[in-house]
């Protein structure tokens, strides 16, 4: 994996009041759903990045959000609810359900409870952070494309770093190493695999107190 971004291993790092940083979806599923819900463990990678949004509220410094990780956290709580109802139905012998349309239509009362936790999850966000206004237009979404074509990004993360450059902000807290492979930004991390390759490729970087 080649290494385009200025990286940074959160666990090292003390975030400066005058940081302004984008949260990846991931991070927001961990820090809502898994923590705050209490719906799905928590994976030990994630515990180093609730750590790190503890510090940056108390240095004051600003998460910003962006209505279309939205999108992204309803659809893996969907998912992630699906799952939990599927093991229930195992344990009673019941017939498991993999079409998440069928999930969402012929199972009310799980359906309500989906859109429970999707708005429970978004107030946090919303709580945590500010909003980044974006207009969803042919330049944005040409340029996301080009970023599409020379980087070795998804989809959706690649229209998420657009939405970033449009906005202005540089940094972002992520477990997502296509955001890596991204120039002129700064990922905030504590993904090992990205992190060693960094360090191999001189791409991490280490802030001053």
């Amino acid at each position: 994996m080649k290494i385009h971004a200025t990286v940074i291993e959160i666990s090292k790092d003390t975030p400066k009041q005058s940081d302004t940083f984008f949260v990846d979806t991931q991070v927001w599923h961990w820090l809502t759903y898994c923590q705050h819900l209490g719906r799905k463990n928590l994976p030990s990678r994630a515990q180093e990045y609730i750590k790190y949004i503890h510090k940056i509220g108390a240095e004051n410094a600003t998460l910003r959000r962006c209505g279309l990780s939205l999108a992204e956290l309803a659809n893996v709580i969907d998912r992630d609810e699906r799952d939990i109802f599927n093991k229930i139905q195992s344990k009673n012998n019941q017939p498991l359900v993999d079409d998440p349309k069928e999930y969402r239509h012929n199972y009310p009362h799980e359906r309500r409870r989906v859109q429970d936790m999707i708005k429970a999850s978004w107030e946090m966000v919303k709580r945590f952070s500010s909003p980044t206004t974006i207009n969803l237009n042919e330049p944005l979404t040409d340029n996301t494309l080009n970023l599409i074509c020379s980087c070795p990004v998804g989809s959706y993360d690649s229209l998420l770093a657009e939405s970033m450059r449009v906005s202005r902000i540089v940094q972002i807290i992520t477990d997502d190493k296509d955001f890596a492979t991204i120039p002129g930004i700064q990922v905030f991390t504590n993904n090992k695999e990205v992190i060693r390759e960094a360090r191999n490729q001189n791409k991490l970087h280490r802030r001053r107190s």
